[in-house]
């Protein structure tokens, strides 16, 4: 896949060819806040705050994004902006990024997702985890927690079916939404 970036000085027009989309990431300024957060929610609010501070300010004539639920905000302000759809490559290289980050593996991930999807929700418990990828529970927990410190689930307490005693512990998948489908996010 190739990212076409342009810049120009006082004399001249320059184009790159960029290979990937970690490559063009380099060329992104680095005005505003920093977009560090470990947690997702976080860096995406981040990312759309800088949108609107940058117009306000004049630091910039246009954005270039790939959220698609920045758009109403951006209009609100009076952002002129494009909107980018990426390729399948790039959201493939986006996916292992995020993966690997996470440090688990890819396919105990797409079983996850897919069975939040088919519960129709984006809390699992530690059993419904271990059940899904037919492991123990110590296991799930051992994944769940793994993720939890990168910060792509919370941990929430919630009773469940009216039943008895202290409510039980889930973990909400932050990268889906709560129906369990892969949320606005995720999907860039």
């Amino acid at each position: 896949m190739n990212f076409v970036f342009q810049t120009s000085g006082l004399a001249a027009c320059h184009a790159y060819v960029i290979d990937s989309f970690s490559e063009f990431q380099k060329y992104l300024t680095h005005e505003g806040k920093p977009v560090d957060s470990g947690d997702l929610l976080e860096r995406v609010e981040t990312m759309l705050e800088n949108h609107i501070t940058l117009w306000e300010e004049k630091k910039t004539d246009l954005s270039i994004t790939a959220f698609g639920h920045f758009v109403p905000e951006l209009k609100k302000h009076g952002v002129r902006y494009i909107l980018i759809r990426p390729t399948l490559e790039n959201v493939k290289e986006t996916i292992k990024e995020t993966i690997k980050r996470m440090g688990i593996n890819n396919i105990n991930l797409q079983r996850i997702i897919s069975y939040a999807e088919i519960m129709r929700t984006n809390k699992l418990s530690s059993e419904d985890v271990a059940q899904c990828l037919s492991i123990t529970v110590r296991g799930a927990n051992r994944i769940l927690n793994k993720i939890e410190e990168k910060k792509y689930v919370q941990t929430v307490f919630e009773k469940r079916d009216n039943s008895k005693g202290r409510p039980k512990k889930y973990y909400e998948l932050l990268f889906l939404d709560e129906e369990g489908h892969k949320s606005e996010v995720t999907r860039g």
